[in-house]
């Protein structure tokens, strides 16, 4: 498992854009009840796949993009692990609506009894976290046995020495990670990292590198610490990388 990090930023970014617009579809409004009609034929990124002929979804607005349908019925099916999705013979109709929305989820904090969970991996000297990147360097500075040639007998100390770059292990890509102009992290607020809901986005088994908003279309992430399974996460030392 790895924290979501900038990489993926743009990502999330885009389909909770999508989500916001269909949330919008989704909710009551004052213009005549319209409904869109469509094909759809979806891809999973583990394989396998999903048709549909002829299928129909409340909207609340005279058009919708196919990005657009695409994020609302992924969010609709509640799929997970979209590959790819292409959307087919769309038409706008006219037809009463069939259903209504509920409430939207709001994100709250967590209960105050609610642990904290340490994802962390321990790291050791020659560790590769991280395929192209150096591996760290964990040592002495100082060891107690070279101390010992400046103190009075009997006095001895250790200071410990780590060589290692920022992206190392478990760690938190700031927007300045990936926007030159973005927060660093000593200007990012710490309570948009700590004590707030949590959810994860299963992306196991997935044929290919990249993970695509379509895998965070399904799941509500606003506001939200998301956590995305990818299953190469044991052991760090002798096996695949995060």
């Amino acid at each position: 498992m790895v924290l979501v990090s900038v990489r993926l930023w743009q990502s999330i970014q885009s389909a909770r854009s999508s989500l916001s617009n269909v949330r919008s579809f989704m909710k009551g409004g004052t213009v005549s009840d319209k409904r869109v009609a469509f094909d759809f034929a979806v891809q999973f990124s583990n394989g396998g796949g999903l048709q549909g002929q002829g299928f129909r979804l409340d909207i609340d607005v005279d058009t919708i993009s196919d990005d657009d349908l695409a994020a609302y019925l992924i969010s609709d099916l509640r799929l997970l692990m979209v590959g790819k999705i292409d959307i087919l013979n769309k038409q706008i109709i006219e037809e009463q609506h069939k259903r209504k929305s509920g409430p939207e989820n709001a994100a709250g904090l967590l209960p105050p009894d609610v642990g904290l969970v340490d994802l962390s991996h321990t790291i050791e000297n020659g560790m590769v976290t991280y395929k192209g990147l150096p591996a760290p360097i964990v040592c002495d500075h100082i060891s107690h046995l070279q101390s010992r040639a400046n103190y009075a007998p009997g006095t001895e100390f250790q200071i410990g020495r780590i060589d290692m770059v920022a992206n190392t292990g478990t760690y938190i890509d700031t927007p300045y990670h990936r926007y030159p102009g973005g927060t660093d992290l000593s200007t990012t607020p710490l309570p948009n990292m700590a004590h707030i809901p949590g959810v994860v986005v299963r992306a196991t088994g997935i044929e290919r590198r990249a993970i695509d908003w379509t895998n965070f279309a399904a799941i509500d992430v606003s506001r939200r610490a998301v956590l995305v399974n990818t299953g190469l996460g044991s052991p760090l030392a002798h096996g695949p990388v995060l």
